[in-house]
């Protein structure tokens, strides 16, 4: 289960005064006015995900961190700490059912669950994509 240790206005804050940056001087550089900027610094508003890395980048923070994970506030291991904390909790919450088929057994179990409903076409090129030459 993710859970945010805190919330994003608390991790705005501290961003801006790690990099001694002020509100007026971070709307300037996104380009977002300063009333929504001071939403999002007093937890009024959350910015939609584009507007959140446009800041994280700005704020040369781990965009992860200013959502409010536990994770290091600098972006050096970003990719790992996304994999670890965001991706890994997700994939787990599906069942083995939901999981992509994996083997072979499992792949010809879904297709004959399927066939009907594919055309003809459909099936020729599954059966191209299942047996490709690099795959041989």
């Amino acid at each position: 289960m993710i859970e945010i240790i805190e919330p994003f206005h608390v991790r705005l804050k501290k961003a801006l005064s790690a990099r001694g940056m002020s509100q007026t001087e971070l709307s300037k550089a996104a380009n977002i006015r300063e009333g929504t900027i001071s939403h999002y610094a007093t937890g009024y508003a959350k910015p939609k995900k584009d507007r959140l890395v446009l800041i994280a980048n700005i704020l040369k923070v781990n965009p992860t961190w200013l959502m409010g994970l536990d994770v290091p506030m600098d972006l050096e291991s970003d990719v790992q700490n996304f994999k670890e904390h965001v991706m890994e909790p997700f994939n787990a919450q599906f069942t083995e059912k939901n999981k992509p088929a994996s083997t072979f057994e499992e792949l010809r179990v879904a297709y004959a669950r399927n066939r009907n409903k594919l055309t003809k076409e459909e099936r020729m090129k599954l059966a191209s994509e299942i047996l490709r030459d690099e795959d041989i």
